[in-house]
């Protein structure tokens, strides 16, 4: 796959273990259970230098205790012997002294990095963990400005000129990873029961080696509680963490169970930041484990090319947590058992297949499970990236509330049928009449709720309105469904523009209950559609303002700012949404058009109006076109092109007017503009075309028949949830 996509001129894919390789930690678990998969790795190695066929999955099946992580051991041994020629010439060994850490073991080993119990004599001999690695420094420089309690921080880091290896130092903590836990969860039938499964693994890995300072008394819900209130436990600290992380700007892009640590009090800490898209960062290399991408994350990397550049953020993250809480809730994967003997590419197209067919229903897995919850997990799993949670704080949120005592007490009365149901029938002769009137109104607003949520989810956005009116009318203040209808009545102004009115009343009203940047951004939306520009730009502003600040709000604000003409003003929000997503195609769209509205409009400073020559253009305005003529070339080149992004493409050409090339270039782009609808017979009428006029191509292309459906929109406009929260 590699040199397929070096030769559509994309630099390749950095893949890691689960998929194939990088560095995770090493085999988790207590000492006999290292000792079962050193052993069993040793027979399969003993096995293939006989020239016996092994195969990999029959192998794992017969040692069900340890299968994930021998699991993950085969994978790693395979890329190695795939890649020996990529491998740095010579690693430090335990025992040895590199970059003032003295090595005690082997924690882990991938195909760019090993991680070590090291001791630092130089700070009194503590025990720290060290990743020696070849692109080391990069991540550090992540990791450093990270402070949370859910991903491991960085002590030092120092880089060995003569081998090109780096040290980065860290915290020990244990080396259980979530694949310690995988492998006591799963190594019997069905889920376990209760959480201290959890406990045990974390703290089966050597404990006694960690320093008190990273001990910590563990959660009481890990100790007395339900096997699944624990993993939701353990996600929602994930979700905490990656919240925090997201909010740096940082994408962790190669999240798996081997890197989660789980200190040896049951919390869970976010690993291995190698791959990790950071904008501080000089370069992001792409890269990740197969079987935990989102589907536009194995889009990204396919060979080929494609019609629009892939669009990776924060939702791509929970994609794989969702994996992860699958398999922790179930002990399998979503989307079917991962084969060990296909290379990258057979498994690269097995998992697209797989996620397009989507995945079997948690609850039909797990029981136990409740359905609020199942309904959680998959909606991580979502195909589209809209479907999902919209943020990692959205998720912890949730995750969080199926924690609460009710739902905790649901799923107890799941496990307990028979009690709870002995229990019912004496408590339904006393207290059924007053129970029912307890329960008539807030259950059936938040099932209405939820109806509206599943319709608008599948684009049945009227009969979304229709649920959320009927969950209003049960619960009036209930703010979410409030701000879920003005979503659906958003997206019917799409055709029918009365419809952005009633989004805007609804905004208005969740925004009197719970002001939100996101509601204020959505009404500026609203305002925009119904020719308020001005009145939209208070609300861009506000939405800023109480923190929503992605690049769409400040492409929209560019643009209000150019129907008002306030040129100045546009260029500095447009530069600003460029600034955060530098292939937002609107944003260069409206900023070429701020260009040629500065040069052509009717008594600009050393202009002459649409129609004038190069050679009556100032200086300043030459650089004018120029800046325009490029900014229109690159949303172009993002696609999708319209018919407007062309016909504006040929007018800046058309004002830079110099050779006869440059008359070609022109034409070409309104012949373009023609093919994708634009009408021909407005061509003669534009004055930003005289000095096409004469040119028998032109007079051919006004002479052509206007085509028979309206052209495709450009959208300069931008839904301003689009790619944030939803």
């Amino acid at each position: 796959m590699a040199n397929r996509l070096n030769r559509q001129g994309r630099p390749p894919p950095v893949l890691t273990l689960e998929g194939v390789p990088g560095p995770p930690p090493a085999s988790q678990g207590d000492a006999g259970s290292v000792d079962v998969v050193d052993e069993a790795y040793a027979e399969y190695r003993r096995l293939q230098a006989s020239g016996e066929p092994v195969d990999p999955d029959a192998f794992c099946a017969r040692f069900p205790d340890v299968k994930s992580s021998l699991g993950r051991m085969l994978r790693a041994h395979r890329f190695l012997q795939a890649t020996a020629h990529l491998l740095a010439p010579r690693w430090p060994e335990p025992g040895e002294e590199f970059q003032g850490f003295q090595l005690v073991r082997e924690l882990g080993r991938g195909s760019f990095a090993r991680v070590f119990l090291a001791i630092e004599p130089a700070l009194g001999g503590r025990r720290v963990a060290v990743k020696v690695s070849r692109h080391g420094a990069a991540e550090a420089r992540t990791l450093g400005r990270i402070d949370h309690p859910n991903v491991v921080p960085v002590h030092s880091v120092r880089e060995d000129a003569a081998s090109g290896l780096t040290a980065v130092c860290m915290p020990y903590l244990g080396s259980a990873t979530l694949c310690a836990v995988l492998d006591r969860a799963c190594a019997r039938p069905g889920p376990p029961a209760r959480a201290r499964v959890i406990l045990e693994a974390a703290r089966g890995a050597a404990p006694e080696a960690v320093p008190a300072s990273g001990r910590q008394s563990s959660s009481r819900l890990l100790r007395k509680g339900a096997y699944v209130d624990g993993v939701v436990h353990l996600a929602a600290q994930l979700a905490d963490g990656l919240a925090f992380v997201h909010g740096q700007g940082i994408c962790h892009r190669d999240l798996k169970p081997s890197n989660v640590l789980l200190t040896p009090d049951g919390r869970p800490m976010l690993l291995d930041f190698n791959l990790a898209a950071d904008p501080q960062a000089a370069a992001v290399r792409l890269g990740g484990t197969l079987p935990y991408m989102a589907p536009e994350h194995l889009l990204a990397i396919s060979p080929g090319p494609r019609s629009a550049p892939t669009t990776l953020d924060a939702r791509a993250d929970l994609f794989s947590l969702g994996v992860i809480l699958y398999e922790l809730l179930t002990g399998a994967h979503p989307f079917g058992p991962v084969p060990l003997k296909l290379d990258t590419e057979e498994l690269h197209g097995l998992m697209q297949e797989r996620q397009h067919a989507g995945l079997r229903p948690l609850r039909q897995v797990n029981p136990a499970v409740d359905r609020s919850l199942a309904r959680l997990v998959e909606s991580c799993l979502a195909h589209d990236p809209r479907d999902r949670p919209q943020s990692a704080a959205d998720l912890a949120t949730a995750l969080r509330a199926c924690l609460s005592p009710p739902r905790r007490a649901w799923r107890w009365a799941g496990r307990h049928s028979w009690a709870v149901l002995t229990s019912a029938l004496v408590l339904l002769t006393t207290l059924a009449t007053a129970g029912l009137l307890w329960s008539a109104r807030s259950p059936y607003a938040v099932r209405e709720l939820n109806r509206g949520l599943d319709a608008y989810r599948q684009g049945e956005d009227g009969r979304a309105v229709e649920h959320f009116t009927e969950a209003l009318r049960a619960d009036p203040y209930l703010t979410r469904a409030v701000f879920a209808r003005g979503r659906a009545y958003q997206r019917l102004g799409e055709a029918n523009g009365d419809n952005f009115g009633l989004a805007l009343a609804d905004y208005q009203r969740a925004d009197r209950l719970a002001p939100d940047g996101r509601t204020r951004a959505c009404m500026g939306y609203c305002l925009n559609r119904l020719d308020l520009p001005r009145d939209a730009i208070l609300l861009y502003r506000q939405a800023v303002e109480a923190g929503f600040a992605p690049a769409a709000v400040f492409n929209n604000q560019g643009y209000s700012h150019l129907q008002l003409g306030e040129l100045a003003a546009a260029r500095r929000s447009l530069d600003r949404a460029l600034a955060l997503d530098p292939a937002l195609r609107a944003a260069f769209h409206n900023r070429a058009l701020m260009y040629l509205q500065a040069v052509s409009a009717p008594g600009a400073a050393g202009g002459q109006g649409p129609g004038a020559a190069w050679a009556d253009l100032s200086k300043e305005h030459e650089r004018l076109l120029k800046k325009g003529s490029a900014d229109i070339d690159r949303a172009i080149a993002l696609g999708p092109a319209t018919a407007k992004v062309y016909y504006d493409a040929a007018r800046l050409r058309t004002l830079a007017i110099t050779e006869a090339d440059s008359v070609e270039q022109a034409l070409s782009y309104l012949q373009r503009a023609v093919e994708h609808g634009h009408n021909p017979e407005h061509l003669a009428n534009d004055p930003a075309f005289t000095r096409l006029m004469e040119a028998s191509r032109f007079q051919a292309l006004i002479r052509l028949q206007p085509r028979s459906h309206p052209p495709q929109q450009a959208r300069r406009l931008l839904e301003p949830l689009q790619g944030t929260a939803d």
